[in-house]
């Protein structure tokens, strides 16, 4: 073996020509492949990032073309007759279905803004972690879903979030004007409560912006565990503890989920801190409202924080005089409460004026439902019936 510059020496000019020559083509061919797959390891590197970037599925939002405020509230009736099962109802979450605006927004905005502006806020919007990285990723993930799925209602810059058509911005950056869960919880028609992983994997309530309680304050129940929250509900204790609280550890932001909840309140107020059994038994059918809520659970992927949302509709019984079939099921539904699951939803108070109501709707008498009647007649309550999220 002897060096290449030896060997160049050696040779002539002519026969110099052809090493170079293959020289300079291997030099460049590999040139080229380094190029290459260095630009192929870039499109590949893109490719990922766009996919991690992406864990929350915002590419599947279809941009809301027309003002969402002039309709009217889409509530759901997702009751069904028959046995009454104990489970938590679960479904994927519907991207174009997270958050949602009706005719009601202008108005219950402008009660939220005297919340959070209020001197005292924090009964309505607090949190234990000042400012953290949940909550502005809450906020940054709030903004990004609404001025992409309702771009003529929000819009961004760098610094402010803009509702147009009430002239009102909110900084999205430092220094805030309000606390970022005051002004993602601004945006949107929800409530909205942020929970941490802490001791032993169990989730606690950091905070929240309540402005739809069914019965309780915020100051009562933030720093709570999980099982703090729900342990009054019947039957949660002893059937969905353990599969709820291994659900809240293994939530990937991938596998957001929705679900529906159900109350019949005595007033027509959303902001209702009363217990519910302090009330007095009702005695008309026009006391009686069908409190329905939509609600969401969303792992946020950067500080893997848990985002609780609760779209709140509150809708008079007497309503449903004009949707018979709901009706009837919602009948069906509420007469097949365990004794424990009626006092929780405090049958007592509404319980006989919704009979009455029923009966005269639909046309049933006694004689027609005295045989279930006496099944599911609810017995006299032994303890309070408080209202769980």
């Amino acid at each position: 073996m002897f060096p290449l510059t030896t060997y160049l020496t050696d040779l002539g000019p002519l026969e110099i020509g052809f090493p170079l020559i293959v020289l300079l083509t291997l030099i460049l061919r590999v040139t080229k492949h380094s190029h290459l797959s260095k630009k192929e390891s870039k499109d590949s590197s893109s490719k990922a990032q766009t996919l991690v970037f992406d864990p929350l599925g915002f590419r599947n939002i279809t941009p809301c073309k027309e003002l969402p405020l002039h309709q009217r509230p889409d509530w759901p009736r997702y009751w069904k007759p028959g046995k009454f099962q104990m489970t938590m109802a679960l479904r994927k979450l519907d991207i174009n279905n997270w958050f949602k605006y009706d005719e009601l927004f202008d108005s219950e905005h402008k009660q939220k803004v005297t919340m959070a502006t209020a001197p005292d806020a924090e009964n309505y919007v607090d949190y234990l972690d000042g400012i953290d990285d949940a909550v502005v990723e809450l906020l940054d993930t709030v903004v990004t879903y609404v001025t992409k799925r309702y771009p003529n209602m929000v819009r961004v810059d760098d610094e402010y979030v803009y509702i147009d058509h009430l002239q009102e911005k909110y900084r999205i950056r430092e220094p805030y004007d309000l606390h970022p869960l005051a002004v993602a919880g601004l945006l949107i028609m929800d409530d909205l409560y942020v929970l941490k992983k802490g001791h032993k994997d169990r989730y606690t309530l950091r905070g929240a912006f309540l402005a739809c309680p069914s019965g309780w304050r915020l100051q009562q129940r933030i720093g709570w565990q999980l099982h703090q929250i729900h342990d009054p509900v019947p039957m949660w204790k002893e059937k969905l503890r353990k599969s709820m609280e291994r659900f809240f550890v293994n939530l990937q932001p991938s596998k957001a989920i929705q679900r529906n909840n159900l109350f019949i309140q005595p007033v027509g107020q959303i902001f209702h801190v009363v217990p519910f059994e302090e009330n007095l038994k009702y005695e008309s059918i026009d006391q009686v409202h069908i409190r329905t809520e939509l609600q969401s659970l969303t792992r946020l992927p950067r500080s893997e924080a848990s985002i609780f949302t609760v779209r709140t509709y509150l809708t008079p019984m007497s309503d449903l005089r004009h949707e018979p079939e709901q009706l009837e099921a919602l009948w069906d539904h509420t007469r097949n409460f365990p004794p424990d699951t009626a006092n929780y939803k405090c049958h007592h108070l509404w319980g006989d004026v919704f009979e009455q109501f029923c009966q005269d709707v639909l046309g049933k008498r006694d004689t027609e439902i005295a045989s279930n009647e006496e099944k599911t007649k609810p017995t006299v309550p032994t303890s309070q019936c408080p209202a769980g999220f």
